[in-house]
């Protein structure tokens, strides 16, 4: 798959309009209302109504190989263009979505490409107040698709989707929640300068965290979700798992068990399929230093850097890796998962 150009082109600049962050005090971090709070666990727990994780027994051509290429891909894209992390995940998302479906006629390697790049376009749709064009996203292919076959396949994905495209919630929202919570409950200290970012949710307006927790989560986060076996879990599993899993080397070894199942509604008990599984990427080689903005397309302030997706070169090696040693069979947590959920058990 052909890489993002790595300099921006000069033909087009795309400007972020800055919303004041304000600072806040402990006491001023807003709640989120618990009803609304309620509705999104339920969508979450009817999420593989949406989304099935065995969906390359009806495609051959998708592997987990493939899908995993795709999708660092489309992180990079994301990268390069400054695209929040709702619109990566979101796009990702969508994909799996509409692979998901049994109607679907056979996928061919180059459609993967195709829905893919789309998918992202569509979610951008969603979630950017300014976004690249389809031809920006035409030019990310190497021009592989044009900008007119890419509109092509937004009409069969939004046909096929029945136009429902309105995001679930992520893994990456769930994070964001608990880190919010964790501050509003005192268990995680709130960052020297609070900074609140808006969430394109209407379940979570606006959210606290620490940019530094958010960044170390994330990266084993969407390390995970290079893998197809991921879907075997919830998104708030996924994100509950990875917060359970990152509290040694965020200083939080201290937060009581029972105050992480209230947060994020898990029991460690009901995570530890979704730990095992998640074992592997905490081999994964981080990125160190600050975050930056690698390209000028959307000038982002520096307190806003977090919100955006970003790329660990290493990931990808070290899914293939995994994927390698499974020899093309579930990770047998992955397996324990689909089996307690048909079964309604705990473990």
């Amino acid at each position: 798959m052909s890489r993002p150009d790595p300099e921006p082109r000069p033909t087009r600049r795309l400007r972020l309009a800055v919303t004041h962050v304000p600072q806040v005090s402990q006491a001023g971090i807003p709640e989120v209302d618990s009803g609304v709070i309620q509705n999104v666990r339920a969508a979450d727990a009817n999420y593989r109504t949406r989304i099935n994780p065995l969906y390359p027994l009806h495609q051959a051509h998708v592997t987990h190989k493939r899908r995993a290429v795709l999708i660092d891909w489309l992180m990079d894209v994301s990268r390069h263009y400054s695209l929040k992390r709702d619109s990566f995940h979101g796009g990702i998302q969508l994909l799996d979505r509409y692979l998901s479906l049994s109607s679907l006629p056979v996928i061919t390697k180059s459609d993967l490409q195709l829905i893919g790049i789309t998918s992202l376009w569509i979610s951008t749709k969603l979630e950017e107040s300014t976004l690249p064009s389809v031809n920006d996203f035409s030019h990310s292919t190497g021009e592989a698709f044009s900008a007119d076959s890419i509109r092509a396949m937004e009409r069969k994905i939004l046909t096929a989707l029945d136009f429902d495209v309105l995001p679930l919630p992520t893994a990456y929202d769930f994070v964001c929640y608990f880190l919010h919570q964790l501050a509003l409950d005192g268990a995680a200290p709130a960052p020297n300068a609070p900074t609140l970012f808006p969430k394109n949710r209407s379940w979570m307006k606006e959210t606290l965290v620490n940019p530094a927790h958010l960044k170390y989560i994330m990266e084993l986060l969407d390390t995970a979700l290079l893998d197809l076996d991921s879907l075997c879990f919830t998104p708030s599993k996924l994100a509950a798992a990875s917060l359970t899993l990152c509290l040694d080397a965020l200083g939080l070894a201290g937060t009581e068990e029972a105050t992480l199942e209230r947060i994020t509604g898990h029991s460690k008990r009901a995570l530890i399929n979704c730990i095992e599984y998640l074992q592997f990427a905490l081999a994964l080689q981080r990125v160190p230093g600050e975050l930056v903005q690698e390209n000028v397309r959307r000038q982002i302030p520096s307190r806003e850097l977090y919100c955006i997706q970003h790329h660990n070169p290493h990931a990808l090696d070290l899914v293939e890796s995994m994927q390698t040693r499974k020899a093309g069979r579930l990770h047998p947590a992955a397996r324990l998962e689909i089996i307690n959920s048909r079964t309604g058990a705990t473990v």
